[in-house]
């Protein structure tokens, strides 16, 4: 093993600078930050508005809308959300959310249900930047597998918007196939 003479692990005496060498510095890495409370504005009950693409990736521009309830409740104290939506429109039922806090990768993981699939999906994974939210997964469309994208967005006290996208080719363009704005009903 060969020690560089500037090494924390050489005696002092050669840990002295040399004339002519440059010891290169390595850029301090941002603070990473404690998102595990990101989830916090949505706790509480939501009034829903969805648009969504009938059949994504099918040359359709047929939407369908309809409206819901969302309501979001914090388990485990920190770092998990539970949120649990209704809907009357015919194809579109209930479903659940669950959203968890890694605190090692500092990043979420958003698995779904519905009534008719009794089992969670592939996850999403993601995070909030500048106080949007950016999560990408995998799901299967026609049978074919692709990227999904959810898109939380526009976050104010009473109101926030989540856009739902799919990509064919392996992200470099997405589908918009659902647009849902949440208003608060209470907290």
């Amino acid at each position: 093993m060969y020690l560089q003479m500037n090494s924390p692990l050489a005696p002092s005496a050669l840990r002295q600078p040399v004339p002519g060498v440059t010891t290169p510095r390595v850029a301090a890495r941002p603070a990473l930050r404690d998102g595990s409370h990101d989830f916090d504005f949505e706790i509480g009950t939501w009034h829903v508005r969805h648009s969504r693409l009938l059949r994504p990736f099918a040359a359709s521009a047929e939407w369908v809308r309809f409206e819901g309830m969302s309501t979001a409740s914090r388990i485990f104290n920190r770092g998990a959300v539970l949120v649990e939506m209704e809907s009357d429109a015919a194809g579109f039922g209930d479903g659940l959310l669950l959203r968890l806090y890694d605190p090692d990768s500092r990043q979420w993981s958003i698995s779904a249900t519905d009534a008719a699939k009794g089992g969670l999906g592939q996850p999403q994974i993601g995070e909030f930047r500048g106080g949007r939210g950016e999560f990408y997964g995998q799901d299967v469309v026609h049978g074919r597998a692709m990227y999904s994208r959810s898109v939380i967005a526009e976050i104010a006290p009473s109101s926030f918007t989540l856009e739902e996208s799919f990509s064919d080719d392996g992200g470099r363009s997405w589908e918009l196939h659902s647009i849902s704005r949440y208003t608060r009903t209470s907290r």
